[in-house]
């Protein structure tokens, strides 16, 4: 037994006495890295196992409801950038499923052998690159509550706030909110003030719900529909049954048994495990023994848990949950785990992000061990300067500005960047990079039939390029084109319709109205603009268009985060998917 611990002294840089004192006790039962010791500052695997080909892919196939996809995609984004900053490494997002990293959340047993143990203990394990089949892959312990380190990350959703976080406490009509709230609805909705005073600034934004989305299963992102039925049983809330990994879940449509539809439910912003409440926040303040309580508690409770009642009245009511409390940050740990995948083992430096005990750091910055095992392992030195990091925004409206279909690949164009959707890397790219004389973003484009040029409008102007040069003449007025001349016009979308002969019709969607453009003659035909309601499905006010790139017979119309598809024939949409699902993330 001695000569165990004193291994484990030595492996965490402890004063090795071969003793099980409290010190080296409090780091036994530490929460940690799934992945063996070895002692040593700065460590590689035997075989100095590392990436010989650069760039590397990373596919992540699996997330965590205690924090939004987007949340999840930048985190990692970070955490891969702590090691591109010391090497020339650059880790690239895939949706292959051949890609060099595969990442996700397991729950215990959960396929390759290495089974996770519930909350706290291991926290995650990766598998150092190679040429095996788990070679770069890195699991996350989905028994844990992943955070930043200081509770739970929570976007909100639409509303007037632009994704920004809730504020706790807020005033709404005088009163004091600890969580989100359906106070002043009738639809049941969450919400929360982005500001500490609703009734003064009047910035508010919708909480994670079931309401509002779901992920994962296969609803393509549709709400949960309540009352539904489960195995002959009427479900009113999500629920745990018939999963044993902790997840919980609901249908989409009312009856599970007959359609089979169903999803994931989100985490709500502040949400309980346990307990008997399936999840809901805490509600604040609350009585329990005749006493009023505003935060969690570990009153009435022999394991000091702290909990809370989900409703204003424990004593009636008997609902509860457990507090989930501050979690672990899911940048540190996957900064560590994306190590091992580099080829480094663990350290014994207790301050190194490679040390195997879980730490938080202040204002974190890679320790000059983790830098040193890294270029020891990686000598080579960029030779072109590392691209800013491009972080998707999280919360809010999901919203596209516009969409082209050019040769093989399709651009989407958000605020002042692009993304290449059918080539690798995708980006985000800034507009400015490849058209550097548009503005920074913009309303509509196409392109003009024939691969004609590119046709970019913003406000009340119009930009003609060959690919990335701008032509002669330009920018021009969009009442060049027969469109209205007012200083507030902006244009919805532009599509040239593969259904017209020659491809020569544009159509122009502007708000509740489209216009019609003849390409050869070069100018509106007669009779435009005409309503919207001409397109059966369409809705006014379109993010943008475009013709279907796999169909023939499809148009593509996007608003919010739905994907309408248009039979060109029928002029009549046929199907709609979440723009998550088209996107395939």
């Amino acid at each position: 037994k001695e000569t165990l611990v004193r291994t484990m002294q030595r492996n965490y840089g402890l004063p090795i006495t071969g003793q099980l004192d409290d010190a080296t006790v409090t780091y036994m039962m530490a929460a940690r890295c799934g992945h063996k010791d070895a002692p040593a500052e700065f460590n590689t695997f035997p075989n100095r196992d590392h990436w010989t080909t650069n760039p590397v892919t990373y596919k992540i196939k699996g997330y965590t409801p205690d924090m939004s996809p987007c949340q999840v995609r930048n985190t990692f984004k970070k955490a891969l950038r702590v090691w591109e900053e010391v090497t020339a490494l650059d880790f690239v997002e895939s949706q292959s499923d051949n890609a060099d990293m595969i990442i996700y959340f397991g729950y215990q047993e959960h396929g390759d052998g290495y089974p996770f143990d519930g909350k706290d203990g291991l926290l995650a394990h990766a598998f150092a690159a190679g040429t095996h089949a788990l070679a770069g892959d890195t699991h996350f312990d989905e028994g844990e509550f992943w955070t930043l380190g200081n509770g739970r990350v929570a976007d909100t959703y639409f509303g007037n706030a632009n994704g920004a976080p809730c504020v706790f406490p807020f005033i709404f009509q005088n009163v004091e909110y600890s969580t989100c709230t359906t106070a002043g609805r009738d639809d049941g909705m969450e919400w929360c003030a982005t500001t500490r005073n609703f009734d003064t600034d009047r910035q508010f934004g919708f909480c994670p719900h079931e309401l509002l989305f779901t992920y994962g299963g296969n609803a393509n992102g549709d709400p949960c529909t309540f009352p539904f039925v489960f195995l002959n049983q009427t479900y009113n809330t999500c629920t745990y049954d018939g999963r044993s990994d902790g997840y919980r879940w609901c249908a989409t449509t009312s009856n599970f048994d007959r359609d089979s539809k169903w999803a994931f439910c989100p985490d709500r912003s502040q949400g309980t495990d346990g307990g008997n409440a399936n999840g809901a926040s805490c509600s604040f303040p609350f009585i329990f023994n005749g006493n009023s309580y505003s935060e969690c508690t570990t009153v009435g409770r022999s394991d000091y848990r702290k909990w809370c009642s989900t409703t204003p009245n424990y004593d009636t009511d008997g609902k509860y949950g457990f507090c989930q409390g501050d979690g672990y940050s899911l940048f540190l740990v996957a900064a560590h785990e994306f190590g091992h995948t580099i080829g480094l083992d663990h350290s014994n430096s207790q301050g190194a992000l490679m040390y195997p005990m879980y730490q938080k750091f202040t204002n974190f910055r890679l320790p000059q061990d983790d830098i040193n095992g890294a270029q020891n392992l990686y000598p080579e030195r960029r030779t072109t300067p590392l691209q800013p990091l491009v972080l998707e925004k999280c919360g809010g409206d999901f919203f596209v500005d516009a969409m082209l279909y050019f040769g093989t690949e399709i651009f989407i164009f958000q605020e002042d960047k692009f993304w290449r959707w059918n080539t690798a890397p995708p980006g985000p790219y800034p507009i400015s990079s490849q058209w550097p004389d548009l503005p920074s973003s913009i309303d509509a484009v196409y392109q003009k039939p024939n691969d004609g040029p590119l046709v970019f409008f913003k406000g009340s102007k119009y930009w003609m390029f060959n690919g990335a040069r701008i032509m002669e003449g330009y920018p021009k007025h969009v009442s060049t084109l027969g469109l209205p001349s007012t200083g507030n016009f902006k244009m919805d979308a532009a599509l040239n319709w593969r259904r017209s002969k020659r491809r020569r019709r544009t159509y122009f969607f502007v708000k509740n109205q489209f216009y019609r453009y003849n390409e050869e003659k070069g100018k509106m035909d007669r009779g435009y603009p005409k309503p919207m309601s001409v397109w059966r499905g369409v809705p006014n006010n379109i993010d943008a268009a475009m013709e279907d790139p796999t169909r023939s017979r499809y148009s593509m119309f996007l608003k919010g985060n739905k994907v309408r598809y248009l039979n060109n024939y029928k002029v009549e949409v046929l199907q709609t998917d979440p723009m998550e699902f088209w996107l395939g993330c």
